[in-house]
């Protein structure tokens, strides 16, 4: 008799899976998804060792499916986040950092960053549209497409991966001032 609440909910949970499971393997993947997927791979393949990326994308996304190192993605998980408090970022100079090399390119963000980095590792910057938010404590994304043009200046940074939603540049070692 105790079983019988058991044998009840697996009556009605083994035909809900199956419809899950039915669901998930019917899916098809949007031409962004797809197009981020693809990006995701090219960086697990060619930029998972050696290289440190820069990206505008604290959704976790590029260091659990790209599988590679973030100069800085977010301190939301951080022991340094629940010491500052919340809503308050506990990597500020990190932070802005980013924001220099991301949004005022130059020869002497892109020296700085390599020394944050150390000697050695590539530095790879990531373009992506993907929109996050925060919700019960997850980081929630949405993807978007990218323009394809350049979005950074090549006489610093030469773009080694581009499709729909996913751009890869790495800065040049040929910087005088390096």
């Amino acid at each position: 008799l105790a079983a019988l609440p058991t044998v009840d909910h697996l009556a009605r949970a083994l035909p809900a899976a199956r419809r899950a499971d039915t669901a998930a393997a019917a899916w098809t993947p949007s031409p962004v998804e797809r197009d981020y997927s693809e990006g995701l791979a090219w960086l697990r393949a060619h930029a998972s060792r050696g290289a440190v990326v820069w990206a505008d994308n604290p959704s976790l996304l590029l260091s659990a499916f790209g599988e590679v190192r973030l100069y800085h993605e977010n301190g939301l998980y951080s022991a340094r986040a629940w010491r500052v408090g919340p809503s308050r970022e506990p990597w500020p100079e990190r932070v802005a950092l980013q924001e220099r090399l991301l949004r005022r390119p130059d020869a002497a963000a892109v020296a700085e960053a390599r020394r944050a980095v150390g000697p050695g590792p590539r530095l790879l910057v990531v373009a992506d549209a993907v929109q996050s938010r925060v919700e019960a404590g997850l980081v929630v994304a949405s993807l978007g497409a990218v323009p394809p043009r350049f979005v950074l200046p090549e006489e610093l940074f030469t773009r080694r991966f581009r499709n729909g939603a996913l751009h890869v540049y790495e800065a040049r070692e040929d910087d005088p001032r390096r």
